[in-house]
């Protein structure tokens, strides 16, 4: 998380309808572009060895900082995340709650 990103980042609630079916959303393959061509496909999940090290690091400073939680055990909820580069280098962490 950079400076402009904890200095706007506040707590949130999130509110859950308890009639909606939980879900964990399917594995899927992506496409890899470079410079608008097509390169390869990968499976959504699958990251380099060093942009894995900076995903651990940001997820550990999350959970440090309570704004995730590690679950030890199976969960019905399960979203996809989404990690993109910023300009300044650092991951941008998302997930997609749709399914």
């Amino acid at each position: 998380m950079d400076k402009a990103d904890s200095q706007e980042w506040k707590p949130r609630k999130l509110t859950v309808d308890e009639t909606v079916t939980p879900v964990m959303t399917p594995s899927y393959k992506v496409p890899v572009n470079v410079k608008q061509q097509l390169v390869a496909t990968a499976s959504a999940g699958h990251m380099p060895g060093a942009a894995l090290y900076k995903l651990k690091e940001e997820l550990q400073n999350f959970e440090n900082k309570g704004v995730i939680a590690n679950v030890d055990r199976p969960t019905p909820w399960v979203s996809r995340m989404v990690v993109a580069r910023k300009k300044s280098g650092e991951l941008r962490i998302c997930i997609v709650p749709k399914h």
